[in-house]
């Protein structure tokens, strides 16, 4: 799935999404495709990942300094704190 489609289905800022992404990329839950039908992709089996790896992932950068995720981000609203 691209990173634009995520945004428009969770009607979040592509800024924070991308961020959320990346982040996810570097704790080993999804790899980055490239190519014009790039995306995300599980870069392991879903059922090798936690609800609360991601979780704890989306904490992790509320609590960062970063101004765009600081305190409580329109990502971690609408989809941890379902």
């Amino acid at each position: 799935m691209q990173a634009k489609e995520i945004t428009r289905a969770r009607a979040c800022h592509i800024a924070i999404s991308s961020q959320v992404m990346q982040a996810l990329v570097r704790a080993g839950i999804l790899k980055g495709v490239r190519g014009p039908r790039g995306g995300y992709r599980l870069a392991r089996e879903r059922r090798r990942i936690t609800a609360g790896e991601i979780v704890r992932l989306v904490a992790e950068l509320e609590a960062a300094d970063e101004p765009e995720l600081h305190g409580a981000s329109p990502i971690g609203d609408r989809v941890v704190r379902r």
